[in-house]
């Protein structure tokens, strides 16, 4: 009898059906239950079991087992890390046409990550994974046809791939079909498709969808101005780790920009900014802090001369 794995919560008779078809030699239950004792979302992670059972799956050729064990060897922070056992188990997987191994190598080879950069091979594995239909190739190859890495930029290109990878349901390929629809690359110029992308972007927690949003309402760039929307898709963008949207609201609550002038906010703003990597609010941090001292210098009494 073969059961149906159920990939949110395992209650515990789910678990023994799960051990017991695992234990009867079924490669499909025995990666299954490798990748519960690898993750520890269901009892105390055990890497050691995991190992043991994803080569007991990998052993009968399952492809993606041996995609588990390159995570567990190359990726996983508790892992054994050894990097020839690992690319080893990669590079079968892909062989088996497992196409988060494809997707994975690509992207290896997009930035030199375990084996030598090489853009045509990155394509290449791109390629395969986003023709097969796996999401996050499809969504690497757009980024690449729309950025001219490895391949010459093709608006065209791009917009199909992330359409493809939008459609099921990839934030960051929403986002980025967004865009193209905003700014006619690609295809006409079209705002509302573009919001209306940014927005389902957004509703997944997308930092930059939110962020984008929040200018768009802000400054009224081709919707209705709305300053309040606005903000508040900033704060939004803020709290998902969003330095641009740190940035402008440090910008906002300095000059009082349709909020009351808040140097405190606006220091912390920046500085949030700046832990997010947006580069740029280090000299606003330590204009505001020189601002604040000198202020603070001028409001202390000075003491009487005496007569």
């Amino acid at each position: 009898m073969r059961i149906t794995i159920n990939r949110g919560m395992f209650p515990p008779h789910e678990i023994r059906l799960l051990k017991q078809k695992s234990d009867e030699g079924s490669a499909l239950h025995q990666n299954e239950l490798g990748k519960i004792y690898a993750s520890g979302r269901f009892f105390q992670k055990k890497l050691d079991e995991a190992i043991k059972y994803f080569e007991l799956s990998a052993a009968q050729d399952f492809p993606e087992a041996y995609y588990n064990l390159f995570v567990a060897y190359l990726k996983d922070p508790d892992g054994p890390k050894d990097e020839i056992k690992g690319l080893e188990y990669l590079f079968k997987s892909a062989e088996l046409k497992c196409l988060m191994a494809l997707n994975q190598l690509g992207y290896s080879y997009q930035h030199g990550m375990y084996v030598k950069k090489d853009l045509t091979k990155a394509v290449a594995y791109f390629s395969e994974a986003a023709e097969a239909g796996f999401s996050h190739a499809q969504h690497n190859l757009g980024t690449l046809y729309m950025t001219g890495e490895g391949v010459p930029i093709d608006h065209t290109l791009a917009f199909s791939w992330f359409e493809k990878a939008a459609n099921q349901g990839l934030p960051m390929s929403m986002f980025n079909l967004g865009e193209l629809y905003y700014y006619g690359w690609g295809c006409d110029p079209d705002v509302d498709k573009a919001i209306e992308l940014f927005t389902k972007a957004s509703n997944q927690g997308h930092p930059m969808a939110l962020y984008v949003l929040g200018t768009i309402y802000f400054e009224g760039a081709g919707v209705t101005e709305d300053k309040e929307k606005g903000l508040n898709y900033y704060i939004l963008a803020a709290d998902r780790g969003s330095g641009e949207a740190c940035f402008a609201l440090a910008s906002i609550f300095e000059n009082g920009l349709h909020a009351p002038k808040d140097m405190a906010k606006a220091l912390s703003y920046y500085t949030r900014a700046a832990r997010c990597g947006f580069s740029e609010a280090l000299d606003h941090i330590e204009r505001l802090k020189n601002a604040t001292e000198a202020a603070d210098r001028e409001q202390k009494p000075t003491k009487p001369l005496l007569h």
